[in-house]
């Protein structure tokens, strides 16, 4: 009999982004092995969020997929704060108005209506297990109510650090405080956990050294069924092609540095502007325009919006380089790795990777053999580098990518999964 699991995530598709790949694949994969999933996840009214209609192709036709209903900040929110909130523009500030009155996260009153959903439908349904995937980090809250309500084993999947994640705004001291000693009680009493970073995993295990708790590193990767009959050059522009990918915010993926060695090179080389082009795709958070503007090279970058997930790879795959950013004095060993990366790596291309230089994103570039890394502001290093790979195309080994392969990954977590409900049974 087939063994079922039920997920708990707050983005599923048709909510696109890299985030939603993790669990999607995760079910796609572990569906061919023999699980059958339901997941619990958010229905929620908002234009923060990019759709990609796409992703539910590959939802397997035996997953229950129960949708309920999330209001950010929760359904009592006052009207003027829900008209603002669901507003076009000003994001940043909806971000600090959102940090400064919800800790955790704004999400955390959906926690309440997903709690009564899971507790009624194992009540219903026969489940080996639960899955708990965050941010926003409120989720893991949820798995450790769960814990003491439920027979079967929760599994708390971080996909990004919480206190330490870099996007996360905080309005004052205080708020990091509070939201540390949140994270600390919460975290602290997790049974059974899966993080995307070995920094991350580090990390708990120093803080909670006395922990009984089982956890596992997977990080997030690529699947091999979104590469086969990638075209291989929609563009045949003639141009000197290059590719950020992702969404840009102004306190962390900014392309500042980029614009300054584009601006330098063709200040050297003025002939070279009829031959280089620089792809965004992407949400962008920042006046990007105005930015090419500002450095002379509004007519050498090119804006795609956000693309179906396969359109994507396909532009992607016609890029001479693949550009990966991330630019934050304070990021350090804690500094994310965004899921393109691993599709960066698996489309064989050179990377350019503008990280800060012993970080994880670094290492994975590094051991991998991908790329070169570069600070991600050392305009004259990216100007050379640039200078050089338009003479002289690089060329890089690409080692050791499969264990970064979603089928792969799926078989190790379905083996740890496995371990931890027949370890439960022998304990009952």
């Amino acid at each position: 009999m087939a063994k079922r699991c039920l997920i708990v995530c707050y983005y599923f598709p048709p909510i696109g982004g890299g985030g939603v790949q993790r669990i999607l694949k995760w079910i796609k994969y572990g569906t061919h092995l023999g699980w059958r999933y339901t997941v619990v996840t958010a229905d929620e009214n908002s234009d923060i969020q990019p759709l990609d209609d796409s992703l539910l192709e590959e939802v397997p036709e035996s997953t229950r997929v129960i949708r309920k209903p999330a209001h950010i900040g929760g359904k009592n929110t006052n009207s003027l704060l829900n008209r603002f909130m669901h507003s076009r523009g000003h994001y940043y500030w909806k971000r600090w108005v959102s940090a400064f009155l919800y800790l955790p996260d704004s999400r955390k009153h959906w926690i309440k209506t997903a709690e009564q959903t899971i507790l009624k439908e194992i009540r219903k349904n026969k489940y080996d297990c639960v899955l708990c995937s965050a941010p926003p980090y409120s989720i893991l809250i949820l798995a450790t109510r769960l814990q003491k309500k439920i027979s079967q084993p929760v599994i708390a999947d971080m996909r990004d650090y919480w206190t330490k994640y870099p996007f996360k705004i905080y309005p004052t001291a205080i708020h990091k405080w509070i939201d540390r000693k949140i994270e600390d009680k919460t975290l602290s009493r997790i049974n059974f956990g899966i993080s995307a970073y070995h920094g991350l995993l580090a990390d708990i295990q120093k803080r909670f050294p006395n922990s009984n708790a089982r956890w596992i590193y997977i990080p997030n990767g690529y699947d091999e069924d979104d590469f086969t009959n990638l075209e291989d050059n929609i563009l045949n522009n003639g141009y000197f092609n290059m590719a950020i990918a992702g969404t840009l915010y102004s306190h962390l993926t900014t392309p500042r540095s980029l614009f300054k060695a584009i601006h330098a090179l063709l200040k050297t080389y003025p002939e070279l502007r009829s031959k280089i082009r620089l792809h965004y795709i992407g949400k962008t958070f920042i006046a990007l325009s105005e930015l090419a503007r500002k450095y002379g090279i509004e007519d050498v970058v090119v804006r795609h919006g956000y693309m179906q997930h396969k359109k994507y790879l396909n532009l992607l795959n016609s890029m001479d380089t693949l550009i990966f950013i991330l630019d934050h004095n304070k990021l350090m060993g804690s500094s994310p790795v965004g899921g393109r990366v691993f599709e960066y790596i698996r489309l064989r291309k050179p990377i350019l990777a503008l990280v800060p230089e012993n970080g994880e994103a670094a290492r994975i570039i590094r051991q991998t053999r991908s790329g070169i890394v570069i600070s991600p502001r050392d305009v004259d290093s990216i100007t050379q580098v640039l200078s050089e790979w338009m003479t002289c195309k690089p060329q890089f080994l690409f080692e050791d990518i499969k264990q970064y392969n979603r089928e792969l990954q799926a078989e190790t977590i379905n083996a740890f999964i496995e371990q931890i409900i027949q370890s439960k049974n022998n304990v009952a």
